[in-house]
């Protein structure tokens, strides 16, 4: 934390922020979409040959009384990325939930005892500062989405092995062969 007790700005290039003072009572619901400059530069921090679209419908609710402030959305994304094989474009498209939970920072968040269920939402976020950047969370969960050992369907990795020319080394070329030796001197 800066001086001040305030969280400390990071610039990201998809920044979508919402007050969490403006987050009482109905369901706020917002659109947003990465331009070109911002795909741009996301493709650039996830290393994708391109990022042709990002689109997310975010839904944030905060019931009256109640410190936890509820996110769900819906995104997708286009992107082209290299195959692990042949290094050939791989176009994918995308489309993830998200889900999360923020509570104030000075909740407890961290029980004795933790138990994780996988089929249900999240553990809450601690809510840091005054804001909630929708489109951060969105570029963090398509950093989560995208395969992240692309290959193209009809490449395999049996057509790019390469096929030694000459016969392996005599067996008193090999490393272990000459430790084997020593060990039989001692």
């Amino acid at each position: 934390m800066s001086d001040g007790g305030t969280v400390p700005k990071v610039e990201v290039e998809f920044s979508r922020e919402v007050s969490v003072d403006d987050l009482w009572g109905e369901e706020r619901c917002f659109s947003i979409e990465a331009d070109a400059a911002e795909r741009q530069a996301l493709a650039e921090r996830f290393e994708l040959g391109a990022l042709a679209a990002l689109h997310a419908d975010v839904r944030l609710r905060r019931d009256p009384g109640d410190d936890q402030i509820r996110l769900s959305a819906r995104f997708v994304a286009d992107v082209v990325q290299s195959c692990v094989v042949s290094l050939e474009a791989v176009p994918a498209h995308i489309e993830e939930e998200i889900r999360l939970t923020f509570v104030s920072a000075d909740r407890d968040l961290c029980p004795r005892d933790v138990w994780i269920d996988p089929e249900r939402d999240d553990p809450p976020e601690p809510l840091l500062g005054e804001t909630i950047d929708l489109g951060e969370i969105v570029a963090q969960a398509l950093a989560i989405a995208i395969d992240p050992y692309p290959r193209r369907s009809d490449v395999s990795v049996a057509d790019f092995r390469e096929v030694p020319d000459e016969a392996p080394p005599a067996a008193g070329n090999r490393p272990f062969a000459a430790l084997r030796e020593l060990g039989r001197r001692q």
